[in-house]
């Protein structure tokens, strides 16, 4: 990987398509390093916790720490957290890094690999498909109070033993769950439904009492 260039001053002559010669002095010529670090595998998978990152090196000096970027297009990146690194190593070193709370769609990971003294490069890009697990409700029984497994924006409704809806309040938690709390709670079964028409999703829910 580039690392930091080498930049040699030297004279350059050369002759344009018409024979006239000219002449430029200092011209720089960047040479390229290598980042003390070796990096020889690098995958992302989906699994039931979330997107899981490994890769490997064969070999290290003076590395300092792997920041783990995310993108939702390749384009733009932001930073989801850090492994640090071994510093020096001849031999080949696995890591890894879970992603729990991926992007709906396809995630696209890069790692940032830096050197103790501020030099760093990136990694090649990975990516994995991602898709929101059957919406749960947790925990389960509860006090009227619950958190609902579904993309933001989901249209919820909760439903009484008699079939009526009863009021709540809906908070975002994430882009993949939001926090429901009910107006008022008192001990029964409730169904929860989220989404519309033939997507939906039920649930039953315990509530056990009032919080």
């Amino acid at each position: 990987f580039p690392a930091f260039p080498a930049l040699v001053m030297l004279p350059f002559v050369a002759i344009n398509g018409y024979g006239n010669w000219f002449y430029l002095d200092n011209v720089q010529v960047l040479k390229s390093g290598t980042l003390p670090l070796e990096l020889v595998a690098f995958s992302a998978q989906p699994t039931s916790e979330g997107i899981a990152l490994e890769w490997t090196t064969a070999t290290e000096t003076n590395t300092d720490r792997f920041t783990v970027e995310r993108s939702p297009d390749g384009y733009s990146w932001t930073p989801i957290g850090q492994v640090a690194a071994a510093g020096t190593s001849q031999t080949t070193i696995d890591y890894g890094f879970l992603d729990p709370d991926p992007l709906p769609g396809t995630d696209h990971y890069h790692l940032k690999m830096q050197d103790l003294d501020g030099t760093f490069t990136y990694s090649w890009i990975v990516s994995a498909p991602w898709r929101f697990a059957a919406p749960l409700c947790m925990p389960n029984p509860n006090t009227g109070a619950f958190q609902v497994h579904a993309p933001a924006g989901t249209p919820i409704e909760v439903i009484d033993d008699l079939g009526r809806s009863v009021a709540f309040t809906a908070t975002t938690v994430s882009h993949a769950a939001q926090h429901i709390a009910l107006a008022a709670p008192r001990a029964g079964i409730y169904l929860v439904r989220m989404g519309q028409g033939p997507n939906a999703t039920l649930q039953r829910v315990v509530v056990t009492g009032e919080r």
